[in-house]
């Protein structure tokens, strides 16, 4: 498959329009509980949008990102910045089913890294199941190093910028 098309551009929890877009499309892709469990393990199926805004986006330095095709959102993914640290760590990216292996999550991973060193970012940090081996072969590939483990027993991966 060629590389998918898309556009990338920032969302917001904060801003009424974008939370009803993000609650719609998210409550779409979480109607599998796998793909809910390799994207949080710690969410609970089935999804509740609400526990999701205010486990993982009540803190203020977090950005989040999101693939386009044409107007469908196609991919998601969100960046809490530890300026203090100089770091970053990525969390929660999914790409739709029907646009997977398409460069969708690369492209995304890629833009959060450039946005990364314009904020003057030295590395970054991400969580990862241990049975997600797509997003492990992805995160490998983009020169991501693992970095030990969660409490939860998740694998976590740096990459210095």
């Amino acid at each position: 498959l060629g590389v998918m098309q898309s556009t990338i551009q920032t969302i917001s929890y904060d801003h009424p329009e974008d939370r009803r877009i993000l609650k719609s499309c998210l409550s779409q892709w979480f109607q599998n509980p796998k793909d809910l469990n390799l994207t949080d393990p710690k969410m609970k199926f089935p999804f509740h949008f609400d526990m999701w805004v205010k486990r993982s986006y009540s803190m203020t330095d977090n950005m989040t990102f999101i693939a386009k095709n044409m107007e469908w959102i196609i991919g998601y993914i969100s960046l809490r910045m530890m300026r203090t640290k100089q770091a970053g760590h990525l969390f929660h990216l999914i790409v739709d089913r029907n646009y997977r292996k398409q460069g969708v999550g690369t492209n995304l991973v890629k833009h959060i890294e450039l946005f990364a060193k314009n904020e003057k970012l030295v590395s970054l940090t991400l969580n990862v199941a241990k049975k997600n081996n797509d997003a492990i072969r992805l995160y490998t590939t983009l020169g991501y190093e693992p970095a030990g483990e969660t409490a939860s027993g998740s694998f976590i991966y740096r990459k210095k910028l």
